[in-house]
């Protein structure tokens, strides 16, 4: 396969190694066969929505743009169509192998939910020495508690031993295993791993009648910022009371 070059513009530079797992927006390939990095990385999901956020909110938006440094002004901008990431690792905590359980992870999540997959490619970086890029499907852009989902697996896995799973119910077992030793995400693991499957699977009844507007609110503050993760979700406990009333009737519904 064709190396891409990767191009960092000065707006979203750092100077310095995150060391950790870390993630960042990329644009689709341009005309040079080159791809463009969009935001800062960040270790923080919180600040991946707030950029969809700012995009949706024509740059207007009131919540972290200054650390996230997504500009819908600035092309190119977000892909839509598909979800597309760079993702970093620290060779002090992670490996590629761990990279590649959560790929598998996920996958066989969205095989479940009969989504394509999401695929993972190496590609070089100027500051961070591992570096990934994964391109998925546009569900998870959707709405800020399903991306939530996706960078959980990815996080976890990296900081967790490696592992084999041939199902989503295996996958689901192994962070089990996480939550009861403890492990690295294993506070919010315990509290949304069992909720994944179920949750995604109903997110057309979960935001039935939820506009765009009311997904991605205009006027909201940092307000949005950790409440719009999944732990939020899955305790009620987000930006929206339409959405949290929403979850718990499903809930009720479908014993989630």
């Amino acid at each position: 396969m064709k190396e891409l070059k990767l191009v960092v513009p000065k707006h979203v530079e750092m100077p310095y190694t995150i060391g950790g797992t870390a993630f960042c927006w990329v644009s689709p390939m341009q005309k040079d066969r080159s791809v463009v990095q969009l935001s800062k990385f960040t270790g923080c999901k919180d600040y991946l929505h707030d950029a969809i956020h700012n995009h949706h909110c024509g740059g207007s938006s009131k919540v972290s743009n200054h650390n996230h440094c997504y500009n819908p002004g600035i092309k190119p901008v977000m892909d839509f169509r598909r979800l597309r990431l760079l993702m970093c690792i620290s060779e002090k905590t992670s490996s590629q192998e761990q990279v590649w359980s959560g790929k598998r992870a996920l996958n066989l999540l969205e095989t479940k939910l009969g989504w394509k997959p999401t695929t993972i490619r190496t590609i070089k970086h100027p500051i961070e020495k591992q570096c990934y890029m994964l391109i998925g499907p546009s569900q998870w852009m959707r709405a800020s508690f399903f991306l939530s989902v996706l960078t959980l697996v990815m996080r976890s896995c990296s900081y967790n031993p490696a592992f084999e799973a041939d199902t989503w119910e295996e996958v689901e077992k192994t962070f089990a295993g996480w939550v009861a030793k403890n492990g690295r995400d294993a506070n919010i693991l315990n509290t949304t791993y069992k909720k994944m499957y179920p949750v995604l699977s109903l997110r057309n009844k979960l935001l039935k009648n939820i506009s765009k507007k009311e997904l991605w609110p205009p006027d909201i503050g940092f307000g949005f910022h950790n409440p719009g993760g999944f732990q939020s979700l899955c305790r009620a406990g987000s930006y929206s009371s339409k959405i949290n009333d929403a979850f718990n009737r499903l809930s009720a519904d479908y014993k989630i």
